[in-house]
């Protein structure tokens, strides 16, 4: 080993004369709580503390924060939805004034969707009223007024069409077609 000259011993902490040091017999006793502190570190902006309590009874919490932190949050998401309405809005008004089918559709589905948004239950119970009369006017057989029931049909074999002739004959009939170019070339070949 190699001798360090200004080797002092062994190192140790100063001690300083504390006149408010005392030393703590009953250290799970913790004294009234006058006040709380914290602190937190965020790196991004837009946060806020607000209405802190501290309690022992849920009952007291949750009144207070029906009271305090429901009507806040109830307010501030109001004031976003607004916002985003009023934003998406702008943007379809753009579209409308751009022109074209394309945005004409994209500002009237736009408008669409927010009509479905503010009413939902009553444009699903609109759906379902919709399926299910289609389903009962499919499936039950309506007859439709214009032919009447079926005994309103003729009853007599001469006013029934096939009486009258018509259809007689289709398949006997020779059908002609038209003459093509290469008709043409053969009735001049078999000329010469």
């Amino acid at each position: 080993m190699i001798a360090n000259p200004a080797y002092k011993g062994e190192w140790s902490p100063r001690r300083i004369a504390n006149p408010d040091y005392f030393v703590d017999e009953n250290p799970g006793r913790i004294p009234a709580v006058k006040g709380v502190m914290f602190e937190v570190m965020i790196n991004t902006g837009m946060a806020a503390f607000d209405n802190v309590l501290v309690a022992r009874d849920e009952a007291v919490v949750a009144e207070f924060a029906k009271l305090s932190w429901l009507v806040e949050k109830t307010m501030q998401e109001t004031a976003a939805k607004l916002e985003r309405r009023t934003r998406a809005k702008e943007e379809r008004l753009k579209l409308l004034d751009e022109g074209g089918y394309y945005n004409l559709a994209m500002f009237y589905l736009g408008e669409a969707s927010e009509f479905v948004e503010d009413n939902f239950i009553l444009t699903v119970a609109l759906g379902i009223t919709m399926v299910a009369a289609s389903a009962y006017m499919c499936c039950t057989g309506i007859d439709d007024p214009e032919f009447g029931p079926e005994e309103d049909l003729p009853e007599d074999e001469a006013d029934a069409p096939e009486a009258q002739g018509v259809g007689e004959g289709l398949l006997e009939r020779k059908v002609e077609r038209a003459p093509t170019s290469d008709d043409s070339h053969a009735d001049d070949e078999g000329d010469e």
